[in-house]
């Protein structure tokens, strides 16, 4: 197919094409424009080297994309080639003789480069970008890591025969891509009113999942093992509400169902509703969550605890239903505006 450059939607891409799927393509490295990279909050740049920077086994660089790097420099960036090329000796020269420096590694679409390099220069995954003319190695290995795409026409001339399957892979691949291609009336960071219902849908499914886990958790721990009597008894001393043992156990089992449903809700809300992947933004955005959650464990098992205190006849469905509609509201709201709050473009 006949390349074309532009910006793609990639948030409209199936969860199986979603990781080939850069966020631009362009003809050449000099048609990136710095400043919007700027102002969309990137402030490291990831360069892949042949057939990007320059030809293949060439070592004379040409001099628009010389002056193209001198610019990102001036504007503020830091610049990096990652490459596992087997010629050390010539990423070393290039490295030298265009001032930029260069890390190896594992083979792309290895996350090894791509964690090296956000450690060595202390950035988030939303703080940098990678440029490569390579779906396979470059794009995926940036998607893989949280770091956004920049795809580049390769440069005319041969290249390493091995890069032969993945170019045909490649061709496969470039119709499905394309067609998430955006117009310049079509925005794809600009979220319409839908994004909000569409996320709040999906939200909705992955809290009923988590509310089901939630609720069969407790459901053995309360009703179907001496687990809950054993705790519940442990437990009398403390909570002297409480007019028995499971009745004490309640809070309890509130806590470790949550915990497990919580986790469940963070992978799904991470890589589907918010669609927030990202290697190194994992841990933070863990600890985010489970704080932002943790307040909503707390508010659904004090509703849980009042209302099965409260019912002529104690069970647990009604009171988990209406933790789980008070958590829900908390948890989304919190989450969508902090935990996976999007950078502003």
């Amino acid at each position: 197919m006949e390349w074309q450059s532009g910006s793609f939607h990639r948030h409209k891409a199936r969860p199986a094409l979603k990781p080939f799927v850069p966020v631009h393509a362009v003809d050449r490295l000099e048609d990136i424009s710095l400043t919007s990279l700027w102002d969309e909050g990137k402030r490291l740049i990831l360069l892949d080297v042949d057939n990007t920077i320059v030809q293949w086994k060439s070592h004379g660089v040409q001099p628009g994309v010389i002056s193209w790097l001198r610019q990102a420099e001036a504007v503020g960036f830091r610049l990096c080639m990652i490459s596992n090329t087997k010629r050390p000796q010539r990423l070393a020269e290039l490295s030298r003789q265009l001032n930029v420096p260069a890390l190896r590694g594992r083979f792309k679409p290895s996350r090894h480069m791509y964690r090296k390099a956000l450690r060595e220069y202390s950035v988030h995954p939303d703080q940098a970008v990678m440029v490569g003319d390579q779906i396979l190695t470059d794009v995926w290995g940036a998607n893989r890591t949280g770091i956004d795409a920049i795809w580049v026409k390769r440069m005319q001339g041969k290249e390493f025969k091995g890069t032969a399957i993945n170019r045909q892979i490649e061709k496969m691949l470039s119709g499905p891509i394309y067609r998430l291609l955006a117009t310049t009336e079509d925005d794809p960071r600009n979220e319409p009113a839908i994004r909000t219902e569409q996320q709040l849908l999906r939200f909705a499914v992955v809290g009923s999942s988590s509310f089901l886990l939630d609720y069969l958790i407790t459901k053995i721990i309360i009703d179907w093992s001496p687990v809950g009597a054993t705790l519940g008894k442990a437990a009398l001393p403390l909570l002297t509400y409480a007019k028995g043992p499971l009745e004490a156990a309640i809070p309890i089992a509130g806590v470790i169902a949550g915990v497990i449903a919580t986790y469940n809700s963070f992978v799904w809300n991470r890589i589907w509703t918010f669609e927030a992947e990202g290697i190194e933004d994992e841990r933070r955005q863990l600890v985010k969550f489970f704080v932002v959650a943790g307040g909503g464990i707390v508010i659904a098992t004090l509703v849980k605890s009042v209302i099965y205190r409260m019912l002529p006849v104690h069970q647990i469905l009604i009171p988990n239903v209406c933790g789980a509609i008070v958590g829900a509201a908390w948890n989304f709201t919190v989450q969508r505006a902090w935990t996976f709050r999007k950078v502003p473009v």
